[in-house]
Order: structure tokens, then C-alpha cells, then sequence
């Protein structure tokens, strides 16, 4: 587990404890579940992607940041999702730029 968006864990080059994982544990590919945002970062090859939430609730919506507080399950299609884009890591060949775009309100202090 590490602690993204807080400064203890930023190394003396100002490198997010994301990027610094990435470097020391996991080569060119890091799957990240961001808890409090209730979604899923993929980082291939230097880019950088938002997967969206693997639970949904009984409506198969998203519960962004939690706020509506209602049961979520695993999506068992959202789960196949990440499963096939870690074991062939082609997150950004499946990921397009408006995911991208959503992605940029959840990373700003991540990085």
C-alpha cells in the first residue's frame, strides 16, 4: 500500500510516491487502486491512465469519491477489463482521451 497525494513519501528529486514505485518495484507497468476516489490508475510505459471504479452499485453507476454513501459491488466486467489490460499491458491502447480528461481532477496532486 503506499499513501499518494501526501508529501511523506516524495524523494529528495520531488518524484510522487506513485513514479517512485513504479521505478523501484515495477518496471515500465503499476496498477493502482486510488481508495478515496474509488477508481483505478494504470501507468505503461510512462503513460498514464484512469480506469474508472471496479464496483459499481446496484444501477451499475459509480460512486466517485464515495459521496452517496450506497453498497458497491465488484463489477465483474470492469474487473475482466483490468485483468486483460495488466496481463497484456496495453492501458493506453484501450484507455481513450476522454477518460483522460477525467482522470485530470483526481491525479493533480498525485504527481
Amino acid at each position: 500500500m503506499i499513501c499518494t497525494g501526501s508529501a511523506c513519501c516524495v524523494d529528495e528529486k520531488k518524484v510522487s510516491e506513485l513514479s517512485s514505485h513504479l521505478n523501484e518495484c515495477s518496471g515500465d507497468t503499476g496498477l493502482y487502486l486510488l481508495i478515496e476516489h474509488c477508481a483505478v490508475i494504470i501507468i505503461v510505459d510512462s503513460g498514464l491512465d484512469f480506469l474508472g471504479s471496479p464496483y459499481l452499485d446496484a444501477h451499475g453507476e459509480e460512486d466517485s469519491s464515495l459521496k452517496r454513501g450506497v453498497p458497491l459491488f465488484l463489477s465483474k466486467d470492469r474487473y475482466n477489463l483490468i485483468n486483460n489490460i495488466v496481463l497484456k499491458a496495453n492501458g493506453p491502447k484501450v484507455i481513450g482521451p476522454t477518460m483522460r480528461y477525467a482522470l485530470q481532477n483526481v491525479v493533480r496532486g498525485l504527481n
